[in-house]
C-alpha cells in the first residue's frame, strides 16, 4: 500500500498508465538500455535474460499481483483526479495584448489580487507565488499555501513549507543519464503490462546538456578541440547513443550534443526561456538542476537552484518540491566598478560579505541604482558563486539590462517584447527610471561598487579576500605567523631560501611567493567573456616568461586541513587533481561532503581528527613522516573505525575513518579497488606531508578551485 499511496498523491497530474508503470517499475529491479545512435523508436531494446528469485514466486504470480495493484491505484487516481481538476484561482486569468493587436496569451495575473502585501513582496518571492497560484489545486497546492507566499512578511520568520513547482528541470550527462534510465524502465514496464509505453514522458520541459565528459587529451595544437572531442566521442559511444534515444523517445526533453559549452553558459545563453508561453498560457521561467552552480541562471532573472537527483526526477514527474519558505536578504548596489576591476574582484567582495553576514538557506536579492551599471555577465558571475556564500539564490530581477541580453542572444524581438509585457503586466520588472516601491527584505546590505578594487583569493580559502595592494605585506605576514589559516611559520632564515630544479632541461629556480601556476578552472569565472580574455592574456605573458610546474619526488603525499576540507568544489576532478598529485590520505577537522565521496572514489582516504584537536592543537609543523595504520585486509576496515598515525617525531593521534556504507555496501570497496587498480599501495608505509596549513601552494596541489 506504501507504493499505491504514493502514487494516488500525485494522482491529479499523472495518467492511470503511468502509474501502472510506475508500480511495476518499484517492483522490478533497474537495468541500463542501450540503443545505437539511430534508434528512436518508443521503448529502449529488451534487458538481458534474468533469473526470478523472490520466495519461490513464480513471473506470473508476480505479474498477476502488479496488475491487481495497479487496477486499485486507478480507483484511487479516478476519486483523487476528480477532487483536482479546477484551479481556485481561474478568476485572475487575464489575457495579455500585444502592443500592436492580438494577444501574447493568458496569465495568472497579481494585480488582480489586489492585495497590497504583493507590492511589499521581494521579486524572488513573487515567482513562488505565482507558481502557487497557477497550479493551485487544493490537492497538491492548496489556498493555504498561496496565502502563507503572500504573508511572506511574517511567515517566512516561522521557517513555514511550501510546495513549489519549478517550470523545468536541467540535467547534465552524469546525473541525467540515470533519470533517463528510471524513464526508460518504467516504458518497459508500460511494455510488459501490454500498455502504451509512449505515456510514459516527462511532466515539465527537461533540458539536458552534455559537457562532463570532455578530458583534455590533446592540448597547443591547433587540432586540439577536435581531437579532444573525437576521443569524448569513443569513449562515451554508449551513453551518448542512449541519451539520443532519449531525446527521440521522450517528449518534454532537449538533449545538448557534446561540445556545445559549459551547461551553465547554454542554459544562460540558449535555454532560460525567462518567461514561458505553454500553449498560450505565460508563467515566469523557474528550474532546478543537478548541479550546486544551477544558480548561475538567477542573473538573467530566472529563479533557479541545484538540487539532488531524486528530487530533480521528483520535480520531473510534476511534483512539488517542499521547501521552506526562505528570508530574503536584500543587497542595494550603488555607483559603478572602477576601470580594471573585474567580476572576480567583484564576485569576491560580495562572497566576503555575504559570508559574514550569514545567508545559508536564504535568497538574496540585489537591487539599487548600481544594478543599472552592472553588466548580464557580470550578474551571472556574482549568482554562479552562491553556493560558495552559502545562499540559494543570488537573484537579479528582469530590467532593461536583462532585455539587452536577451537581444545580443539571439531571442527574437517577438519573444522579448512579450516577456517585457509579462513581467510589466505582473509585477515582476524593474525599470530603474521609475520612482521604486519600497519592498520589504529579512535583512539589508550595501555595496558601493566604486570601493571595490583588485584581489585574490588565499592564500589557502577562496574567500580569505586580500586586496592586490596589500598581497606583498599580507604575504610576509602569512610567512610569519603560526600555522593556521593565514600563517606558515616558516623561519626568517628560511624564507628567502631558493630551490632549484629543471625543467625540460631548462635551469630553474623557485622561491617562497611565486606564482607556479594560475588558471582559471571554475564554470565561475569561465562564464565570463571579460575574464577570459584577461586570462588568455596573463596565460600568453607566463608562456612568454616561461612557467616552472611544482611536483614532489620519491615519496607519497598526505594533506592536513581544517575544517569544511572540499568546500567550493564539489566536482570530481577536485579530486582526481590529488591523486594525480600523489596524495593518499587527507587528514581534516571535517569534510565536504560530495567532496569526501569523490576522495574515496579516487583511492585517498579521507581522516577526521578527534573532536577538539587539529593539526595546531597536536603541534603539527608538515615537516614530518607519517605512518597511518590501516588493516591489510580490506574486510577489516570499518567505518568510522579509529586509526592511529604515528610521526617519526615520536608522535601519536587517533583520527576516524571516513568511510561511510552506501545502500548495503561499503563506500570503502571502491576506495579499495581503486588503490588495487593503481597503485600497490602499503597503507603503513612512511608518507611525506604536503601540509594544506603549511604550503603556499596547496590550492592548486589538492585541486581546489582557485577564484
Amino acid at each position: 500500500m506504501a507504493v499505491i499511496g504514493a502514487l494516488t498523491r500525485s494522482s491529479s497530474r499523472i495518467s492511470s498508465s503511468f502509474s501502472s508503470a510506475a508500480v511495476a517499475a518499484a517492483s522490478r529491479p533497474l537495468w541500463l538500455p542501450f540503443a545505437s545512435s539511430s534508434s528512436s523508436s518508443s521503448s529502449p531494446p529488451p534487458p538481458p535474460p534474468r533469473h526470478h528469485a523472490g520466495g519461490g514466486r513464480s513471473p506470473l504470480s508476480h505479474r498477476a499481483q502488479i496488475r491487481s495493484s495497479a487496477a486499485l491505484a486507478r480507483g484511487f487516481e479516478r476519486r483523487f483526479a476528480s477532487m483536482a481538476t479546477k484551479n481556485s484561482y481561474e478568476g485572475i486569468l487575464t489575457r495579455l495584448a500585444k502592443p500592436g493587436g492580438g494577444e501574447f496569451g493568458k496569465y495568472y495575473s497579481l494585480p488582480a489580487l489586489d492585495d497590497p502585501r504583493i507590492d511589499r513582496l521581494p521579486y524572488s518571492i513573487r515567482i513562488l507565488l505565482e507558481s502557487a497560484i497557477r497550479n493551485c489545486d487544493e490537492f497538491q497546492v492548496t489556498g493555504k499555501d498561496v496565502e502563507k507566499i503572500l504573508d511572506w512578511e511574517n511567515t517566512s520568520p516561522k521557517l513555514v513549507e511550501i510546495p513549489f513547482k519549478p517550470a523545468r528541470v536541467l540535467l547534465q550527462d552524469f546525473t541525467g543519464v540515470p533519470a533517463v534510465v528510471d524513464l526508460a524502465c518504467m516504458r518497459d514496464a508500460m511494455n510488459k503490462l501490454g500498455g502504451d509505453s509512449n505515456k510514459i514522458n516527462p511532466l515539465v520541459p527537461v533540458d539536458l546538456v552534455v559537457d562532463h565528459s570532455v578530458q583534455v587529451d590533446v592540448a597547443r595544437s591547433e587540432n586540439a578541440v577536435q581531437a579532444n572531442m573525437e576521443l569524448e566521442f569513443h569513449r562515451n559511444k554508449e551513453r551518448f547513443a542512449f541519451l539520443k534515444w532519449g531525446s527521440n523517445a521522450f517528449n518534454n526533453m532537449l538533449v545538448v550534443p557534446p561540445g556545445s559549452g559549459i551547461v551553465h553558459q547554454v542554459n544562460l545563453e540558449y535555454l532560460g526561456r525567462v518567461v514561458f508561453n505553454n500553449g498560450g498560457m505565460l508563467y515566469p521561467d523557474s528550474v532546478v538542476g543537478t548541479d550546486s552552480h544551477t544558480t548561475m541562471i538567477d542573473g538573467l532573472g530566472v529563479a533557479g537552484w541545484g538540487v539532488g537527483g531524486i528530487e530533480a526526477e521528483a520535480a520531473m514527474l510534476g511534483q512539488p518540491m517542499s521547501m521552506v519558505l526562505p528570508g530574503v536578504v536584500g543587497f542595494k548596489l550603488s555607483g559603478k566598478l572602477s576601470n580594471g576591476v573585474t567580476a572576480t574582484d567583484l564576485v569576491l567582495t560580495v562572497t566576503n560579505i555575504l559570508r559574514k553576514h550569514g545567508v545559508v538557506g536564504k535568497f538574496v536579492e540585489f537591487y539599487g541604482e548600481g544594478m543599472s551599471q552592472l553588466s548580464l555577465a557580470d550578474r551571472a558571475t556574482i549568482a554562479n558563486m552562491s553556493p560558495e556564500y552559502g545562499a540559494t539564490m543570488g537573484f537579479f530581477p528582469v530590467d532593461h539590462v536583462t532585455l539587452q541580453y536577451l537581444k545580443l542572444t539571439g531571442r527574437s524581438d517577438e519573444t522579448v517584447a512579450m516577456i517585457e509585457s509579462y513581467l510589466r503586466a505582473n509585477k515582476m520588472f524593474v525599470d530603474y527610471s521609475e520612482p521604486q516601491t519600497e519592498r520589504v527584505y529579512s535583512s539589508y546590505l550595501e555595496l558601493n561598487l566604486e570601493d571595490v578594487v583588485p584581489c585574490i583569493s588565499g592564500p589557502k580559502r577562496p574567500h580569505d579576500r586580500v586586496a592586490l595592494k596589500e598581497m606583498k605585506a599580507d604575504w610576509h605576514s602569512c610567512l610569519d605567523n603560526k600555522v593556521g589559516f593565514k600563517g606558515f611559520a616558516v623561519p626568517k632564515e628560511s624564507q628567502n631560501k631558493v630551490a632549484e630544479f629543471s625543467f625540460r632541461g631548462t635551469p630553474a629556480q623557485i622561491k617562497h611567493g611565486d606564482v607556479v601556476i594560475a588558471a582559471i578552472t571554475s564554470c565561475t569565472n569561465t562564464s565570463n567573456p571579460s575574464v577570459m580574455l584577461g586570462a588568455a592574456l596573463v596565460a600568453k605573458k607566463a608562456c612568454e616568461l616561461g612557467l616552472e610546474k611544482y611536483k614532489s619526488e620519491g615519496h607519497d603525499t598526505i594533506i592536513l586541513a581544517g575544517a569544511e576540507y572540499g568546500s567550493g568544489s564539489s566536482r570530481d576532478w577536485a579530486a582526481k587533481g590529488p591523486m594525480l598529485q600523489g596524495v593518499k590520505a587527507v587528514i581534516s577537522k571535517n569534510f565536504e561532503r560530495i567532496h569526501r565521496s569523490n576522495l574515496v572514489g579516487m583511492g585517498i582516504i579521507p581522516l577526521c581528527f578527534k573532536a577538539g584537536e587539529d593539526a595546531d592543537t597536536l603541534g603539527l609543523t608538515g615537516h614530518e613522516r607519517y605512518t597511518i595504520n590501516l588493516p591489510s585486509n580490506v574486510s577489516d576496515i570499518k567505518p568510522g573505525q579509529d586509526v592511529t598515525v604515528v610521526t617519526d617525531s615520536g608522535k601519536s593521534f587517533t583520527c576516524t575513518l571516513r568511510f561511510r556504507h552506501r545502500g548495503g555496501t561499503c563506500i570503502l570497496q571502491s576506495w579499495w579497488n581503486f588503490a588495487i587498480c593503481h597503485q600497490e599501495f602499503d597503507r603503513c608505509q612512511s608518507i611525506n606531508v604536503v601540509n594544506e596549513l603549511n604550503n603556499p601552494l596547496s590550492s592548486e596541489i589538492c585541486g581546489v578551485d582557485v577564484v
